[in-house]
């Protein structure tokens, strides 16, 4: 089940950017490349915020560094906090910003699939 996970994990943003680049290839509107633009700037923002900034603690004498995965877990012994370093935050950057990228996906998905109502003309709506 882990292996599962983690492969979610490390799949989730490509296959996003991807699908966001296929879909903007294929619909090129002004509003879909500014939407894919701000989306993804948010995107990046957040995930270097929660990637490489964020610090939480977990118990009185542990706190962890990066988020979803700790790219650092700092340990209390004694006065000193010694630090235990992993190299995750680039991938959870990556992951947290592919989550902005989900509603454009959806929303351009959702455009194919629902059909557009056309009005007739002389018809008041």
């Amino acid at each position: 089940m882990g292996y599962l996970i983690i492969a979610g994990y490390l799949l989730l943003p490509p296959v996003l950017a991807l699908w966001s680049y296929h879909l903007v290839k294929k619909c090129k509107t002004r509003s879909n490349i500014v939407l894919l633009t701000l989306l993804s700037l948010a995107g990046i923002i957040v995930g270097i915020y929660f990637g490489f900034i964020y610090e939480y603690y977990t118990g009185p004498s542990v706190r962890s560094w990066s988020f979803p995965i700790p790219g650092a877990t700092l340990v209390k012994e004694g006065d000193e906090w010694v630090d235990y370093i992993l190299v995750i935050p680039v991938t959870n950057m990556l992951f947290i910003a592919s989550f902005f990228l989900i509603p454009f996906v959806a929303g351009n998905y959702l455009c194919r699939i629902i059909p557009k109502r056309h009005h007739s003309p002389g018809v008041k709506h």
